[in-house]
């Protein structure tokens, strides 16, 4: 296998107490070398995505279980 290329799939946030930071996940994509290019077309095969915790959404587990912390632990109310 060959890699082509490579995109951004998705991006999340993560949490460490005193540290924010973002984590970029990339789906790379390769190709077959055993198959000749003129007889038969190459297939290219791309790698599984990991899924997050929530579908479009930039939080990540580790922020989610502070969020969650916060409001059931410290009793802070993010709707007041």
């Amino acid at each position: 296998m060959k890699p082509i290329g490579k995109k951004i799939i998705r991006e999340e946030v993560c949490f460490i107490p005193a540290k924010l930071y973002k984590k970029v996940y990339y789906s790379h994509a390769y190709k077959c070398d055993c198959h000749d290019d003129f007889y038969e077309p190459q297939p290219i095969q791309c790698a599984e995505v990991p899924k997050g915790p929530i579908q479009r959404s930039l939080a990540g587990p580790s922020v989610l279980a502070w969020m969650i912390h916060s409001l059931a632990v410290e009793d802070l109310c993010f709707a007041c």
